[in-house]
């Protein structure tokens, strides 16, 4: 992360997306005691949308959700999709896993796009770097275990 970013930053954009948010939530503290929390405005559903710190975001352990808030530590920074609309998480689930640090391509239909919703493993999943998508379908490589959302619909 940026070396000129306060300790731990939150920001809050408002999505395209009606009823939706992105949330950006990082904590440069890798003591997990010092976590950082992020509003949410009272969003039912939170989502992983995208890895932006090298150090791992794990749902329960490095990042997760309490009275309408999301909390990141040990160095977690990531960009949340926090929403009361339940269908902005709807389309089929995948499960892709990088077995031993090699490749994966898992074929699936990426047209309308894919989102991290669940990360698995202990090994950071980095849009671009462990794991991505193309026409034929969502590749992980570098230990990468998650679960991911194919969209139906924009």
């Amino acid at each position: 992360m940026r070396k000129n970013l306060p300790a731990a930053i939150a920001l809050l954009l408002v999505a395209a997306a009606a009823g939706a948010q992105t949330i950006r939530c990082e904590s440069n503290d890798v003591k997990y005691e010092k976590y950082h929390q992020c509003r949410t405005n009272g969003a039912e559903r939170v989502m992983l949308t995208r890895q932006l710190s090298d150090m791992v975001c794990i749902e329960g352990t490095t990042w997760g959700t309490r009275s309408g808030m999301v909390w990141v530590g040990s160095g977690c920074g990531a960009e949340f999709e926090a929403t009361n609309d339940s269908a902005s998480v709807s389309g089929t689930h995948l499960v892709c896993e990088s077995i031993n640090g090699r490749r994966m391509d898992c074929p699936a239909s990426t047209s309308f796009g894919v989102s991290l919703l669940h990360q698995i493993s202990d090994s950071s999943c980095i849009r671009g770097t462990s794991w991505g998508y193309g026409p034929d379908g969502v590749w992980v490589d570098r230990g990468c275990r998650a679960e991911f959302v194919l969209e139906s619909s924009r």
